[in-house]
């Protein structure tokens, strides 16, 4: 009897940690059941339930260790807390592993110093609001009622004010029914209510500081019926994905033009290039009649309520032409044998750039400078786009040296004079790639 009776408490204690575990996907208008969190950083109790119970609003600020402008903003969130204690309760939702937080506090000050409560990625909150971009936050009532999530701009002290006084709520209500992160494709097909069966779509905005490879992978995850491929990038900015789902790689940044209202909340004025600022993840069947770099494209489109066009513009940039007949080809016709192996380039094309930052090229054909002068396969790229009106046949091989000094046109035209050919800036059509608001 006592071990029948030992086996039911057993089966107890499972059936009711597994609810426990159990994650469940909120969107905006569901209701969050009263849930208690242990190993809770910053709070007087080892246990905390949320939403907090007698406070007419618990914001879950989704962040990562990453996301610098979500760090800095945390002094903020801290006034407000203080100002509006009695009725609100923030809490730092963090996408990272406790060992990673406690790593970081020790270098960063306001993460070490901040009284707000922490829940780390053990507690799989996160999970429970997938986010489009760290720095989301999920506005909850007094009757736990989920009102909206919002990026981080809009948690102001007036909003948070007109929320408390009830006069009307200080966002537009979002019918949005969010995918799980956590769960496969399968799980989420019957999760989502929308018309997104086939595919799903995360867009994340990282910090500056997260340095990773700009590239484009993709893997393939099987499931019972057929294979899903994944599609992820950790890119630098909005130009690069414009340039990536167009498939115009190459095109020089100056042809990248934006028509947006908030274009510092797209393309933020970091301080240093190649700054990364988005990154996304895309799953999609791969028999599909659509492309998956369009529907890619209709994933970002709708996320950031902006358009990518290919079109052709009258734009500014650099005209290169001739003044002078200058005999240009190439001297000498380099071998194996005239340099290091090292030093070789394919097709006999040699490079070098001195101590002045003047790059030398020897044997080089006359396209291959202006690709590379564009692309900034010697330097960063110039401001505008070159324009080769020079008439110099483009196969032909030549000696050719620039001074790399993007940044003063002046200085660089000194340098090539003596070849007979300038820069002017001038307005020429090109194709270009358009980002407008829809």
């Amino acid at each position: 009897m006592k071990k029948y009776i030992v086996c039911i408490l057993l089966v107890c204690i499972a059936v009711l940690g597994y609810s426990q575990n159990t994650r469940t996907v909120f969107g905006v208008n569901d209701t969050m059941p009263f849930t208690n969190f242990n190993s809770i950083q910053n709070n007087t109790n080892k246990t905390l339930t949320l939403p907090v119970k007698d406070k007419k609003l618990t914001l879950f600020y989704i962040l990562n260790t990453s996301c610098i402008p979500c760090i800095k903003k945390i002094p903020t969130l801290e006034r407000y807390q203080k100002n509006y204690e009695k009725d609100i309760q923030i809490v730092l939702v963090f996408t990272d592993s406790l060992k990673k937080i406690n790593k970081v506090k020790e270098r960063v000050e306001i993460l070490r110093k901040t009284f707000l409560p922490i829940l780390s990625a053990e507690s799989g909150l996160d999970k429970q609001f997938p986010y489009k971009v760290y720095g989301e936050t999920i506005w909850i009532d007094e009757n736990r009622i989920i009102k909206n999530s919002t990026g981080s701009d809009e948690i102001k002290e007036e909003n948070i004010k007109i929320f408390l006084d009830k006069t009307k709520l200080p966002f537009v209500l979002e019918k949005t029914h969010y995918i799980d992160v956590s769960k496969g494709m399968l799980e989420n097909m019957k999760l989502d209510s929308g018309n997104r069966e086939l595919f799903s779509f995360h867009l994340f905005r990282i910090a500056p500081s997260f340095n990773t490879r700009a590239s484009t992978s993709s893997s393939e995850e099987p499931d019972p019926t057929e294979k899903i491929t994944r599609w992820y990038r950790y890119t630098s900015d909005l130009r690069t994905i414009g340039k990536h789902l167009l498939n115009k790689r190459y095109i020089h940044d100056s042809r990248v033009i934006f028509e947006v209202t908030n274009k510092e909340k797209l393309v933020p004025d970091y301080s240093q290039k190649g700054d990364n600022r988005f990154a996304f993840d895309f799953t999609f069947p791969p028999m599909t009649i659509v492309s998956a770099r369009e529907l890619m494209k209709q994933q970002f489109e709708s996320v950031l309520s902006i358009e990518f066009k290919d079109t052709v513009q009258n734009i500014e940039c650099y005209v290169m032409r001739r003044f002078k007949n200058v005999d240009i080809s190439q001297k000498h016709a380099y071998t194996n044998a005239d340099v290091p192996y090292e030093q070789l380039k394919t097709d006999n094309i040699l490079s070098k750039l001195d101590s002045q930052g003047i790059q030398h090229m020897q044997s080089w054909e006359w396209y291959g400078i202006i690709d590379a002068l564009n692309s900034g396969g010697f330097s960063r790229q110039f401001k505008y786009f070159i324009v080769d009106e020079t008439g110099i046949q483009r196969d032909l091989k030549v000696d050719f040296s620039i001074l790399l000094r993007t940044d003063n046109i002046e200085l660089v035209n000194q340098s090539i004079a003596k070849y007979g050919v300038k820069l002017e800036k001038a307005m020429r059509p090109l194709e270009i790639i358009l980002i407008r608001d829809k």
